[in-house]
């Protein structure tokens, strides 16, 4: 693994409340992406933006 820093992961209880909501099929998506991100946050399949410039999120 070398230098890479490990990134944060937070959530929000509002968060757990519109994952819950999602179906079994979406909320395994988001598992696998979510674990695939702990492992390889460069990883090309996943598809993030920038929301906040100044803090590099």
């Amino acid at each position: 693994m070398g230098n890479r820093k490990q990134q944060k992961s937070v959530t929000l209880p509002s968060f757990w409340d519109k994952y819950h909501s999602l179906d079994k099929q979406l909320r395994q998506s988001a598992k696998t992406a979510y674990h695939l991100w702990r492992k390889n946050p460069s990883h090309p399949s996943l598809h993030f933006k920038c929301i906040n410039k100044e803090e590099n999120i």
